[in-house]
């Protein structure tokens, strides 16, 4: 009995060292969702084809070729995707046009958390008449249905 420990501190061996960091987070990220793990790299891979893809390929998207008219798509030619109807490169034109939608899509979100946040600084530390107008308004725009938004 006189062996007991009754102290209520753990061994030095029991404590575990804070985990913390980046490559913590990322590997927690990929056992709990490895389904979003898998998503992000393909994000991560689309983008950077995007950027970086029309800088690499050898063919420009407007150059219109006749004699290469429909090459099917295929590894054993020197267009991966194939060639349209004039003899352009159609891998070329699909990266071009992702780098043209990425630029939308970002400058959409840009423009719509620079006006929500301003919007919502402004809402909350003003008290005027504008701000209960505006919540009002918000309150309407969350009631209807986002589809029913986007059919009409």
């Amino acid at each position: 009995m006189a062996n007991l420990q009754t102290s209520l501190e753990p061994a030095p061996q029991d404590v575990a060292e804070p985990r913390s960091g980046a490559v913590h987070t990322l590997r927690r990220f990929i056992q709990l969702e490895p389904a979003g793990a898998v998503a992000a790299v393909l994000f991560v891979l689309i983008f950077a084809a995007v950027i970086v893809g029309p800088v690499l390929t050898r063919f420009d998207a407007v150059t219109i070729d006749t004699i290469s008219r429909f090459i099917p798509l295929g590894f054993n030619t020197p267009h991966l995707l194939g060639t349209d109807q004039l003899g352009r490169d159609l891998l070329t034109r699909v990266l071009l046009g992702g780098r043209v939608s990425l630029g939308i899509s970002l400058s959409a979100l840009l423009l719509g958390v620079g006006t929500g946040s301003i919007l919502g600084m402004v809402a909350g530390f003003v008290q005027h008449w504008s701000t209960q107008a505006l919540q009002r308004v918000m309150d309407g725009m969350m009631a209807l249905p986002p589809l029913i938004l986007a059919l009409s």
